[in-house]
Parts: structure tokens; C-alpha cells; sequence
């Protein structure tokens, strides 16, 4: 159930312009999300009316507009710009939030490099990532940028970048085609298009563009979607220095297709892919079930902020295992592909023969916190709490019928978390002390419920948790040792 809140939480952003994309983040680091919204046009008889795009800071219970103060104002002005995709990533590694804006019309893409005091400097074109100028009838043009995603594509741990670009071959001696941009690391943080070099074909219409690894090889592959009836789609598999084409034999061929997002719906190990297909036959979302991947080793993550923001968005996460002797990066993405969409926030990493994931490091996004693990398994899919520790979790179940409590860590030292599944909204946890004494008590939510339970205050021995619902009760006991 979902309530609109838009009237009270700040008249700005209650605009009646035509938003295209949110790029969402905590860009001043404060804990809360903030949001950059990247407007586009309405077409009329006479041309397009163009929109400025805008920057919501977020104070807790309002947000305030802020682009021109922040720096974003200078070039952000109509009529001039059309903003299609807004992806976020911490590219330069100095330990916050920037802000990568891809614009249609010809028209060069934004790179907002965060300057950790509030500010944002624009180094799209300084940074290589603007799009290449070219000139025509006196006019610098670059291209229609629809999607963007970044992704370390080469595993060499830096963040690259792939833009999908519209490219129409009447216009193709001044109109950028799509890019993958590869980072050539620190101290520079610039970028080289290896497009080419890396085997993606141009195609006229390419919209969105999404990485996953697919076959769980522990290399991200990436399926682009193409608009305009009578354009299919590519699936591409990343074979370490180059891509492949594998549409026919993946199974995959979808026409006119806009917006797509890899998902492990079915919780069987393995990313499976959904798009939406239109053409005169038939409009419709397609659902392509994985039955390729679950062959090789795998393993996900959910990550749970307590000083970061609930989800984590733009916390990094690293693994290493021996058995492959590279290192994988992901981090967690509010907004990929095209126009706003979401992929979720599991983390899939796909580890081909490796037995034991070496070592894991989460870098917190908000709080700057680094949490390290050692020796997890594969084939199974956890929740790590920030600053609190990992555990694997059950196969969630869509519509829970029974009721279901994990505790972890259990002995513990200072916080534990309880991870509950209710089959209603008349659950109830309470933990106890053995004399009888209520030390907590949560109302819970229909489905799963992650509750963190700090035991501040309290003396080492053992304590009850006790969950109620729909009449069934099941207990546990803690073990606090300090």
C-alpha cells in the first residue's frame, strides 16, 4: 500500500514538468537519499520546449531544489538540453556519489563529479565521457544518449561505462553511436571508447542497456534493447576482452523492445531477463526463464544500511576467490538501463567452478564504514547488515504461508539482527529476559520483516525472542555474551 506524500515534502518538487529519468543517491552523504531528475520536452507544432533538470537535496522530512547552488545551474538551462538517463557511481573511488546525465538531441552527456563539500564540478568532456564532437554545418553534435549503465566489464576493479545511443545512419558522420567506455584507472579516472575493439556492432536504435552475468562465468554480459519496429535486440556474452554475440543461441530475440532488467525471479542461482517487446503483432513484457546459468557456481547479496540509507544504494562490493584468481565489483543501483529502470538490490555474482569465495568487502556508501568476510560459500544467497555481520538467508517465499524467525549472529556480543516472515499484518516479535521482563516489542509487516536488535544495557546471559502470528508462536533463545 502506498501513500502520496509529494504535497508534503516540498512544493519544488511537485513540478509539472516531463521528468525522463531519477538518478538517486546520497550524494551529501547524510544518511537519506537524495535525487537528481533529468527532464525532457514536449514537441509542438513550432518544436520542442525544453526543461531544466533538477537536484533535490534530501533533509529528512522535505527536500529542497538545489541545482544552481550546487553547481549544476551553469549549464543546466533551457532550451538546450534533454536528459533521458541518469546513472550514479563513485567512478573516481575518493568515497562519494557522482552523477553521469545522458542527453538526447545531439547534445553532449553530463558528467557531475561530486566534490565531497556539497558541490559538483561538470567533467564530461575533460573525463572523455561527454560523447565525441563532431562537427557539421558550424555545430559541435554528439548523440541521442537513451541508456547508460557502468559496470566493471574487464574485472580490473575500476568502473567503466557503456552508453546506449540512438543513431540514425542519415545522420551517422555527426552522431555518436553507442560507447563502452573503459576507465583507465587512478590517477587520471578518463576514459577510452573500445566499442569497437570490444566486438558491439553498431545498430541504429540501441535504448537500454543492462549488465548481468548470465552463465555465472564471473564476467558480466550485457543485453541491449533496440525501439522501432522491425529492430531486435542483442544479447551479448563478455568473454573476458571482447563480447559475443549469442541472441539465437541464448533463445533471446526480441523486437522493438524498450527497458529491461536481469532478475533471479525464480531464486534458482541464475539471472533471468525481462523485457518488453511491441511491434504490430503484439505489445507485451517477456519473461525469459535462465536454464543456462544454475550449471556453475553462484552467490548473492542483499545488503541492509544502519547508518547508510535502508538499501544501500551506492555501496560497493567486492569478492575474491582464489580459484579464479581475479577479483568481481558490483554496487547497488537504483537506476540502470533507460529512463528510471531498477534492476532491485541483490547482488549476483556468478563464480563459474570456485568452491569458496575467499575474501568479501563491502564499502558502506553513507557512513564511509569497510566490512571484510572470509571463507563463504557459494550457492546461496545472503543478507549482510552494516556493521553487524553476514548470514545466509532462506529461499524467500512470495506469499509466505507459515511463520519463520532467523536470528544472526547467534551467541552475539552487542547487536544481533532477527529476520521474520509473517503471513499477515498481526505479527508481533518480543524479546524477553528470563524473569519476564519485555526488552523489546515490533509490530511486523506482511512478509519479511529484518528487525536489528541492540543489546546495549543489558548483562550476558540468555534471552527469548518470541514471534507471534496468526495464532502459531515460535521461540528462540539468545545468547548475549559481553
Amino acid at each position: 500500500r502506498f501513500t502520496d506524500v509529494t504535497s508534503t515534502i516540498g512544493a519544488a518538487i511537485s513540478d509539472t514538468f516531463p521528468s525522463a529519468s531519477p538518478g538517486i543517491g546520497d550524494f551529501d552523504r547524510d544518511g537519506d537519499l537524495d535525487i537528481y531528475i533529468a527532464n525532457s520536452e514536449v514537441w509542438t507544432d513550432t518544436g520542442g520546449i525544453y526543461f531544466p533538470d533538477f537536484y533535490y537535496i534530501n533533509e529528512g522530512s522535505t527536500f529542497v531544489e538545489a541545482a544552481e547552488s550546487v553547481g549544476m545551474g551553469v549549464i543546466n538551462n533551457p532550451p538546450y538540453y534533454y536528459g533521458r538517463i541518469v546513472v550514479t557511481c563513485d567512478f573516481d573511488e575518493d568515497g562519494d556519489l557522482d552523477i553521469y546525465v545522458g542527453n538526447y538531441r545531439l547534445l553532449p552527456n553530463w558528467l557531475f563529479v561530486n566534490n565531497g563539500d556539497g558541490t559538483f564540478t561538470e567533467q564530461g568532456y575533460r573525463r572523455r565521457v561527454a560523447g565525441r564532437p563532431n562537427m557539421s554545418g558550424g555545430r559541435v553534435y554528439y548523440g541521442h544518449t537513451i541508456g547508460a549503465q557502468w559496470v566493471d566489464v574487464d574485472n580490473d576493479g575500476d568502473w567503466d561505462l557503456f552508453t546506449a545511443n540512438l543513431a540514425h545512419p542519415r545522420y551517422i558522420s555527426f552522431s555518436d553511436k553507442s560507447m563502452l567506455y573503459i576507465n583507465d584507472g587512478p590517477p587520471s579516472f578518463t576514459f577510452r571508447d573500445r566499442r569497437d575493439s570490444w566486438g558491439i556492432e553498431y545498430y541504429e536504435t540501441h535504448s537500454s542497456c543492462v549488465f548481468g552475468d548470465f552463465d555465472n562465468d564471473g564476467w558480466q554480459d550485457l543485453f541491449i534493447s533496440c525501439m522501432y519496429d522491425g529492430y531486435h535486440s542483442f544479447l551479448y556474452r563478455n568473454c573476458r576482452d571482447h563480447f559475443e554475440l549469442v541472441n539465437y543461441e541464448a533463445g533471446i530475440y526480441l523486437n522493438n523492445s524498450w527497458g529491461a532488467a536481469w532478475v533471479d525471479y525464480d531464486h534458482d542461482g541464475d539471472l533471468d531477463l525481462i523485457a518488453r517487446h511491441q511491434s504490430i503483432l503484439g505489445t507485451g513484457m517477456h519473461l525469459f526463464r535462465n536454464e543456462i546459468g544454475n550449471r556453475k557456481h553462484w552467490v548473492q547479496f542483499f545488503l541492509k544500511g544502519v547508518r547508510s540509507d535502508k538499501f544501500a544504494v551506492g555501496s560497493v562490493f567486492k569478492i575474491y576467490c582464489h580459484e579464479l584468481d581475479f577479483w568481481q565489483m558490483r554496487q547497488v543501483d537504483a537506476v540502470v538501463g533507460t529512463e528510471g529502470t531498477s534492476q532491485g538490490y541483490i547482488l549476483h555474482f556468478g563464480l563459474d567452478t570456485a568452491t569458496i569465495i575467499d575474501t568479501i568487502i563491502v564499502y558502506w556508501m553513507s557512513s564511509g564504514e569497510v566490512d571484510t568476510f572470509t571463507n563463504i560459500r557459494p550457492n546461496r544467497r545472503y543478507t549482510i547488515i552494516e556493521g553487524v555481520g553476514i548470514a545466509a538467508v532462506s529461499r524467500p517465499s512470495v506469499k509466505p504461508d507459515k511463520i519463520d524467525l532467523l536470528v544472526y549472529p547467534n551467541p552475539f556480543n552487542d547487536r544481533c539482527v532477527f529476520e521474520v516472515f509473517v503471513p499477515s499484518d498481526n505479527g508481533e516479535l518480543t524479546v524477553y529476559s528470563l524473569d519476564g521482563r519485555i526488552i523489546l516489542s515490533k509490530k511486523l509487516d506482511y512478509g519479511q520483516n529484518i528487525i536489528e536488535f541492540d543489546a546495549y544495557g543489558l548483562t550476558s546471559g540468555v534471552y527469548m525472542v518470541c514471534l507471534r502470528a496468526d495464532n502459531r508462536i515460535k521461540t528462540k533463545k539468545l545468547f548475549l555474551v559481553k
